[in-house]
């Protein structure tokens, strides 16, 4: 952790986005217990810095809010959230998390979408290349 954030700051950083979202996001581990996934998340942490500033700011706004808030994504129509962080991360080719098994909720002003049992991959630096599995069933299906 050190040596990432003291390539942060080699790297002009700036305290608010960068660092906070990292602190909220290592706070996220902590508060969900999942801090023996921190090493994990800190490796793919410094493949998101040596990919680039614009990289590292979307994975580190992404691991808060999806650590922190359990938001995975949030539009001023949809805002999309996991019940668990059963969540791995990855950072062979790009910073990736890899949900085991969740529950997604799809909340709109009007509506909610359920998806029960459901997991899959999230890239935070390419919206378009999500990829989910198993479990796809509408409220009451399945």
């Amino acid at each position: 952790m050190i040596k990432l954030t003291n390539q942060m700051l080699d790297q002009n950083y700036q305290a608010s986005p960068h660092f906070e979202n990292y602190f909220n996001a290592i706070n996220g581990l902590v508060v969900n217990n999942l801090v023996a996934k921190l090493d994990n998340w800190n490796k793919a942490a410094e493949k998101a810095l040596n990919q680039g500033k614009d990289e590292c700011y979307k994975f580190l706004q992404i691991s808060r809010n999806v650590l922190y808030d359990k938001t995975l994504f949030k539009t001023a129509a949809i805002t999309w959230t996991a019940t668990n962080l059963d969540v791995d991360f990855s950072s062979k080719t790009t910073p990736m998390f890899i949900f085991k098994s969740t529950d997604l909720f799809g909340i709109t002003p009007g509506d909610t979408l359920e998806i029960y049992q459901t997991g899959g991959t999230y890239d935070a630096a390419n919206v378009v290349r999500q990829r989910w599995s198993y479990g796809f069933y509408p409220c009451g299906y399945g």
